[in-house]
């Protein structure tokens, strides 16, 4: 895997995907519409911005860059509750499935949409791919609550931090994982998947949503229990801690600092 295309380069998942990615040699064309003129935009682009492998394209500069076979990134679970920048994402896959170059598509749901196939936007994504039959290959991960630097305020941990708690998040309340171990193993899980695959990433410690929260707040009141999933037709990932629950809310919380206190 050395030509990679990220879409929502900016965005929570999609910035840690482009990151590792780099991190393994691997040629990185980022897509984003976000304007740079944030601080924390500027902070993200001085991290990466320098490497030679990585070039930040518009849709319509990509197909003459591409000139081998290329996989795509399409962190899905980056673009929800905002209906535009949803708009965008299916705009843009539409387009990304015209270049023949494109033969694999790795896509990042949160693990409550397993069940939801209802779900509008997922169902206009899945339309576009049974549109093209060039594609060769779309592997569908199912990602739990993922937390660390940049975790956006649509997560409870993140609302916890600003101290702006509500009853709307996007959490799934069953397990969380440290962000960077989540794309560690969906970038190095790539190249051994199949067409049509549905991986769920999962915690090899149990209760770390639940351990995340009290860490945050040990007074908080906890929702009752969800089940995990637990199905014979998804495959699940183990995912080990490199990094220690503690640790890695502790870095979540030193970048809001950093940038928005």
């Amino acid at each position: 895997m050395e030509s990679t295309i990220v879409c929502g380069a900016m965005h929570f998942v999609g910035f840690e995907i482009c990151k590792e990615l780099l991190n393994r040699g691997c040629s990185v064309i980022a897509i984003d519409n976000e304007e740079q003129a944030e601080r924390f935009h500027l902070e993200k682009w001085l991290e990466i911005g320098r490497n030679a492998n990585l070039m930040r394209l518009s849709i319509e500069e990509i197909r003459d860059e591409i000139d081998s076979e290329t996989v795509c990134f399409i962190p899905f679970i980056d673009f929800l509750r905002s209906s535009e920048k949803m708009n965008d994402l299916l705009n843009t896959v539409e387009n990304l499935i015209q270049m023949e170059n494109i033969t694999e598509y790795h896509i990042i749901y949160p693990s409550q949409y397993y069940h939801s196939f209802s779900d509008m936007d997922k169902s206009k994504l899945h339309t576009i791919f049974q549109k093209n039959n060039r594609i060769k290959k779309v592997v569908e991960y199912y990602a739990p609550t993922l937390y660390g630097p940049w975790q956006p305020n649509t997560y409870l941990f993140q609302q916890l931090i600003e101290g702006k708690p509500t009853d709307d998040y996007l959490d799934d309340q069953r397990d969380a994982i440290f962000i960077e171990d989540a794309v560690k193993e969906i970038v190095g899980n790539t190249k051994a998947t199949e067409h049509g695959q549905s991986l769920l990433l999962r915690n090899v410690q149990s209760d770390t949503w639940r351990n995340c929260i009290l860490f945050l707040n040990e007074s908080f009141s906890m929702p009752d229990e969800k089940k995990m999933i637990d199905n014979s037709d998804i495959q699940i990932i183990n995912v080990k801690e490199q990094r220690s629950y503690q640790e890695g809310l502790i870095m979540q919380m030193e970048c809001f600092k950093r940038f928005y206190e």
